[in-house]
């Protein structure tokens, strides 16, 4: 069978790109790591500036098919322009398509297919989608929706690769009237925290503050529909206060306050609309995406509540996860649906393959660094890390979602209390009270943590530590005593497992402490000088790049056990 190409592009938030060949083998790619800028929008001569440069000689080759997503932004109105770009750029095979593909139904594509379900709800909830007057898809009261409104929520049956649309919720996107809970989340984390990106902090802040504090009421729930009460839009739309300050104990508490409400509320509203559509679709499986699959926590109480027997959340959920969505979008369009089943998204490791030619010359250019090749890495590397040291692991294919899973990989001994911090402080360079998560072996995760660990593949899901292993994993223990887990299979990751492996038979302990590679706000790194430049900038003591070890003739200190 002839190879066909398929090319999906996300043109907005967190912009990425997918290169999907008709045999289910891809390449992807965030837009931020090749530009450097985190969580990089979508832009005119994406194309020419960073795709092709950033992916050559992939790009270059002919496509039969280009699938576009939009959201509700501002430069979906330059559609034309974009397209005049690809037809100037990318070369197209004989009559080759170039099509568009709605935000949510993109999202759709990227986590049921892949699924390897049959019969599955899927949820898909965010901030804002695409207008309803540029949707394509049929959905139940669609007459009744607004032309200008943007979806916020949608939810389906599939089965036997047939979409059915139960319900789909809408917003006019007016700010001071805030509809939905990606809309919610946003607006509470950008009381919190300015700037973009920051979900994450306040789910991890949240665990130190008291929910109730606040008096502030749940969010309102009816069916597929969620509603922000009044009091919780005076706070989030209009107060001023909450605002966290570094070093400022009393802002810490009220801050954290917010947090725990507003994760609260998000949490238990989530699970309420979980447990609505198990009913409405009747089906036992459960995929799920849209930027409000980021949080682990709620992803938690869906896994152990809501009634679904089993959940699918692929590795990057968010924005940047419509990229794939297109490209299986136009796989189906050209060979049928059942050949989107052909990409197995069971690990992430979809990026750029990179090559380590060039790592003696660039190690040459720094006398405090010194290159070695190990006979038995994945020993060494353990050793280094049972004594203290900090690690960068950099292999062949960076992950595209926006967890590391060991090729982009920051690694330590979780036995020691004060690793948190000093990664925190001296690596990342970001606030103290954000836990940092761990890679532990599969068959030794039902003895650490308890719970549902079997679908923790790609850090997706925080869970209990038992109370009796908590003092000895104490680097890796959020405040609440929960963790982040990433459970490792030798299949999924095997020079990582064998790392892991390694540091077992040294100290007892299945697992390390894992965060993501990259320095102050920073992306996760990509490419071998991306990766050289954080070991010099940051006090990491080495960064492996198997089967070589680069570290620093002259290191900080280790963290205290």
């Amino acid at each position: 069978m002839e190879n066909r190409r398929i090319l999906g592009i996300n043109r907005t938030q967190d912009a990425s790109v997918c290169v999907l060949n008709s045999d289910g083998s891809a390449v992807a790619v965030q837009k931020e790591r090749l530009t450097r800028t985190k969580h990089a929008w979508g832009a005119l001569d994406d194309i020419a500036a960073v795709y092709l440069p950033g992916l050559a000689p992939l790009m270059s080759q002919p496509f039969d098919m280009v699938v576009e997503c939009y959201s509700s932004d501002p430069e979906r109105k330059r559609k034309r322009h974009y397209e005049e770009e690809l037809r100037r750029t990318v070369t197209l095979r004989g009559p080759a398509l170039l099509t568009e593909v709605s935000h949510h139904l993109s999202h759709l594509f990227s986590c049921y297919f892949p699924s390897g379900f049959t019969d599955s709800a899927v949820m898909v909830i965010d901030c804002a989608g695409t207008q309803r007057k540029t949707l394509k898809e049929t959905f139940p009261e669609a007459g009744e929706v607004d032309g200008e409104a943007v979806e916020v929520s949608s939810y389906y049956h599939c089965e036997a690769n047939s979409i059915n649309c139960l319900h789909k919720s809408f917003w006019d996107v007016d700010w001071k009237r805030p509809h939905g809970l990606g809309a919610f989340y946003h607006l509470l984390t950008r009381k919190i925290f300015p700037g973009e990106g920051n979900e994450g902090k306040v789910m991890a802040l949240a665990s130190h503050g008291d929910a109730s504090a606040l008096g502030l009421p749940p969010l309102t729930v009816r069916g597929g529909e969620v509603l922000i009460p009044e009091p919780w839009q005076s706070m989030i739309v209009d107060s001023q206060d909450c605002r966290f300050v570094q070093g400022d104990t009393g802002a810490f508490e009220r801050a954290a306050n917010l947090a725990a409400a507003g994760q609260r509320c998000f949490e238990d509203a989530l699970l309420m609309i979980a447990q609505w559509l198990r009913q409405r679709s009747r089906s036992e499986n459960l995929c799920f995406a849209g930027g409000v699959a980021l949080n682990c926590c709620a992803n938690a109480r869906l896994q152990a509540e809501s009634g679904f027997k089993r959940i699918y959340i692929p590795p990057a959920p968010h924005d940047g996860g419509t990229a794939v969505g297109c490209a299986l979008y136009g796989l189906a369009e050209l060979e049928g649906a059942d050949a989107c089943r052909r990409f197995s998204w069971r690990t992430d490791y979809l990026g750029i393959p990179r090559q380590n030619a060039r790592l003696s010359a660039l190690a040459e250019m720094h006398p405090e660094l010194e290159l070695t090749q190990c006979a038995d890495l994945p020993f060494r590397l353990a050793e280094l890390l049972e004594a203290g040291e900090v690690i960068g692991l950099f292999q062949e294919r960076s992950e595209f979602g926006p967890r590391a899973l060991g090729n982009r990989s920051i690694l330590a001994d979780p036995r020691r209390s004060g690793v948190q911090r000093w990664v925190n402080e001296n690596v990342k360079g970001r606030e103290l009270f954000r836990p940092l998560a761990p890679t532990v072996l599969a068959e030794a995760a039902p003895d650490f943590f308890e719970g549902n660990t079997q679908g923790a593949r790609f850090m997706q899901y925080a869970v209990s530590v038992r109370e009796n292993r908590r003092e000895q994993i104490r680097g890796v223990l959020h405040y609440d005593n929960s963790a982040r887990i990433q459970v490792l299979t030798v299949d999924d990751n095997a020079q990582f497992y064998r790392i892991i492996h390694n540091f077992f038979v040294r100290t007892g302990i299945p697992l390390v402490l894992n965060t993501s590679f990259n320095g102050k706000e920073e992306p996760i790194v990509e490419t071998v000088e991306d990766a050289i430049r954080c070991l010099l900038a940051t006090h990491l003591h080495a960064v492996s790049f198997p089967p070589f070890l680069l570290r620093k003739r002259f290191r900080m200190q280790v963290p205290d056990l």
